[in-house]
This record gives C-alpha cells, sequence and structure tokens, in this order.
C-alpha cells in the first residue's frame, strides 16, 4: 500500500516540476522583425546657394572628397535640401526625404552632384532638376509624390538602380537631353511611368523594368509616353527593357508622337508573392497596456495591404518596410487579425495573428497558459489511469 502511494507521489511531483518549468516561458516577441535602417539625424532643410556656401559641408568638394549631406531625416515645408549655383561635387546620400511645397530635393543650375540611397516621398516633386548637367541619381526610391524625378532644361543626367513608384508620374524630361536611364524599375505610378515632352532630345532607356503604371482606371497601361526626338528604348545591341504590357511578339512601341520604340523588349513577369514576416501569437489579459503588432513585408513590385480586425479595413498603398497596428486588450476572448498583401502583379499573401484575452490576474506569464494547461489535464488523466491500474 505504501508503495502504491509513494508512486503517485513521485508522479505527481514530476509533473507539478514539468508545470513549473514551462510556466517560466519568456513572453512572445510581436516586432516581427525590424528592417536595419540608417541612424538618419533630424535637420532642418537645408538651402545653400553658390561653392562658398558648400563649405559648411563635410568634405573638400572634389571628385574624390564631395562635400557631404549624409544620414539626415529631413520634413520640409518648402523642400528639404535645395542647392543653387553650385559646380562643385556634392554627395547627397542616406537621408531620409518628405514633404516640401517645390518639392523635396531642388538643384538650380548645378553640376556635379550625386544622390543615392535616399527616400524620398510626399511630396509634389522628388527630385526636380533645373539647368543642371552631369548629376548621378543611384539606388533611390521615390514614392508618393505627384512627381518621382522632374528633369527640365537638364543635360548629362544618370538615373540608375532605383524603384519610382506609386506617384502619378515617374519620371519626366522637359527639353532636356543625353541623359541615360538605366536598371531601375518604375511601377505603379498612377499616370505613366516616363513622360518626355517633344523638345527632349537624344536620351536612352535601356535594362528597366516598367510595368503597371497607368493600369488602373484606364483600359490600357501607359507605362512611357515619348513625344521627344531621337530617343533610344534598348542598348544599342541585343537587350532593351522589360515592360509588363509587351505582348511577347516583335518590338514594343512607346506611346506618343516621337516615334520610340523598344528594339529588343522582353515581357516584365512577376510570380512571386510577396514575403510576410509577422509576429508570434499573443496571450494577453485585460490590464496588458496596448502592444504594437508589426509585420516586415517585402516584394519586388508592393502595391497594397489591408488589415482584417473584425471588419475589413480599406486597402492601403505600401512600400518596403514594416506595417504596424495598436492592440488594446478591451473584452475577454480570442481574436484574430489578418495582413492581406497584393503586388502589382496580383500575387497575394496573408498572415494571421490569433490573440487570446484574459481576465487581468489569471496568468502571471501569458505565454506558457496554453502549455501549462495541456500538460496539467496530461496528468490529472495520467494520475487517474495509474491509481485504477494499482488499485
Amino acid at each position: 500500500m505504501w508503495r502504491k502511494l509513494s508512486r503517485i507521489k513521485i508522479i505527481t511531483f514530476l509533473l507539478l516540476l514539468i508545470m513549473i518549468s514551462t510556466a517560466g516561458t519568456n513572453p512572445p516577441n510581436i516586432d516581427g522583425g525590424q528592417r536595419v535602417t540608417t541612424a538618419y539625424v533630424p535637420t532642418s532643410p537645408i538651402d545653400i546657394e553658390g561653392n562658398a556656401g558648400l563649405s559648411i559641408l563635410p568634405g573638400a568638394g572634389t571628385s574624390d572628397n564631395p562635400y557631404q549631406i549624409r544620414n539626415m531625416e529631413i520634413s520640409g515645408d518648402a523642400f528639404c535640401i535645395r542647392l543653387r549655383n553650385t559646380t562643385a561635387h556634392v554627395a547627397i546620400s542616406y537621408c531620409a526625404l518628405k514633404g516640401g511645397t517645390k518639392g523635396a530635393i531642388i538643384l538650380e543650375d548645378v553640376k556635379n552632384v550625386v544622390i543615392e540611397e535616399c527616400t524620398i516621398s510626399s511630396t509634389p516633386v522628388g527630385i526636380n532638376l533645373e539647368r543642371t548637367e552631369s548629376t548621378i541619381i543611384y539606388n533611390n526610391e521615390l514614392s508618393l509624390s505627384h512627381t518621382g524625378v522632374s528633369i527640365t532644361n537638364s543635360s548629362l543626367i544618370t538615373i540608375g538602380n532605383s524603384r519610382i513608384y506609386h506617384n502619378v508620374i515617374g519620371i519626366e524630361y522637359i527639353n532636356s537631353s543625353n541623359s541615360i536611364m538605366q536598371g531601375n524599375s518604375i511601377f505603379g505610378n498612377n499616370g505613366s511611368g516616363i513622360v518626355i515632352n517633344e523638345y527632349s532630345t537624344s536620351n536612352r532607356f535601356y535594362y528597366n523594368k516598367i510595368g503597371w503604371n497607368g493600369a488602373y482606371g484606364n483600359s490600357h497601361q501607359i507605362n512611357a509616353i515619348d513625344n521627344g526626338k531621337l530617343n533610344v528604348w534598348d542598348d544599342g545591341s541585343v537587350s532593351g527593357n522589360q515592360w509588363s504590357d509587351y505582348n511577347g511578339t516583335g518590338a514594343y512601341d512607346i506611346w506618343g508622337e516621337g516615334g520610340g520604340r523598344d528594339r529588343h523588349p522582353t515581357e516584365l513577369v512577376d510570380e512571386t508573392p510577396p514575403e510576410i514576416i509577422g509576429p508570434d501569437d499573443l496571450s494577453l489579459t485585460l490590464d496588458t497596456p496596448t502592444v504594437k503588432i508589426t509585420w516586415l513585408l517585402h516584394d519586388e513590385f508592393p502595391r497594397k495591404f489591408q488589415i482584417v480586425k473584425g471588419t475589413t479595413s480599406p486597402s492601403t498603398y505600401w512600400s518596403e518596410g514594416n506595417v504596424s497596428i495598436d492592440f488594446t486588450p478591451q473584452m475577454v476572448g480570442t481574436f484574430i487579425i489578418k495582413i492581406v498583401v497584393t503586388d502589382h502583379a496580383q500575387n497575394t499573401a496573408t498572415d494571421e495573428v490569433n490573440i487570446l484575452v484574459l481576465q487581468e490576474g489569471i496568468v502571471d506569464d501569458p505565454a506558457g497558459l496554453f502549455i501549462s494547461t495541456i500538460l496539467s489535464a496530461i496528468g490529472v488523466v495520467g494520475v487517474i489511469v495509474i491509481i485504477k491500474k494499482r488499485f
């Protein structure tokens, strides 16, 4: 008889140890992964005229050691950065720029500027060049503006490896010539991806991915309009651009009066759904403060996301980075929050977060609740079975 009771005590003790060990589990991380970003420094708008004015910047103004505007976060009223009448070498890099009634970056009568690794949004013109020469725009993101890049009365402008999307017009050339646009992604602009006026000549476009521009609200896509002269839409040899509306046969004729033609086009195809890195499911109590639920989204051609929490919410344009919402426990129950992500090629992806809300004070550690409950139930059943067998 004592032997039987000892066995029961040992089994019960072991089950208690398991339950105690699982109760110490850390609460889940709800950040959903964070993108590594530049450590921006909040800065007032910069307005410089003449080479002498550039001396306030670090650097020497040479091609090897340009003046630097770097790692700055600027929200401007009229503009974020404006340079006028300069010829010294300047590098604007790793900046986050937003707003400005005249544009985010304005270059007037300027030469020898490099703009790279900048994120620019929510302004009439992301980068506005007037009477500018020998300038490089490389590896930038320009979105949610009226015009991504405007080039007026300028020449020898190179735009490369940039993403220009969710504007009204992606890039416009006005009375500009002898420039190159190579290796960019121009997509999802509501009006047109590229617009060239009648006095723009001898510009070259190749290795670009151009798609789904002017596609919504129109009977056809308007990826580019060329009203200029002698503009070239391939590399002059074997490669042109990728177009979302190319039918796979022959050359690709550009809209407009300029007779533009890509002699070596390929179809722009995207069959890869968006990537979502989401948070774990959560267990909270009513006295838990508001928590932030964050998803990290990635797609080459992002379009919209929609968050469903009880009722369907409107869809919203999205770009790279995080999407977050706040959740405040207000009543006991189980809640499901769902995100639906769509790209411009109509690929979709979804993710759900299940949130269990309990009365306050029920558990000290919400993360261990489910495991502890299950193990407790198994333990009780196990003890009963053993007692019945032994007695």
